[in-house]
């Protein structure tokens, strides 16, 4: 997305190896949000919005966006759904495509973080942490 008005959009072909022009972000952006992707579609996710993207028919579709006041720390996909965490990972909320709708998952009880990171590794989501006292040498 373009800085500059916050609504140029370029997709990278690595077949071609060069950027293409796609529809306009339909909103601002502003400076904190996060991608994830399911199938052909990419989904921009922020405390203030939630739009999908379509790859095949190039168009923005605005979702229902998380009711629950959350500082996102990032956006997983994983099993067609898209995880939102907190960066305590204390909280976490489900965005379910099929649905258009969020639920709060149950996090595990996870050791304090100084910092952490969630993946989606062979089939499953899982937590990556640094405990909070590790000695980084």
């Amino acid at each position: 997305a373009d800085a500059k008005n916050n609504q140029n959009v370029e997709c990278f072909d690595p077949a071609l190896n060069q950027w293409t022009a796609v529809a306009p972000f339909p909103g601002k952006l502003g400076e904190h949000f996060y991608t994830g992707s399911i199938g052909q579609d990419i989904y921009v996710v922020s405390p203030k919005f939630l739009y999908r993207y379509n790859t095949t028919t190039d168009l923005w579709h605005q979702l229902s966006k998380l009711t629950t006041r959350l500082c996102i720390n990032d956006v997983w996909a994983h099993a067609g759904k898209l995880y939102c965490i907190n960066e305590s990972m204390t909280s976490m909320f489900v965005y379910n495509p099929e649905t258009d709708s969020w639920y709060k998952e149950d996090v595990l009880d996870l050791p304090r973080a100084k910092y952490s990171q969630l993946v989606s590794y062979q089939g499953r989501l899982r937590a990556v942490l640094l405990p909070k006292h590790a000695d980084r040498r």
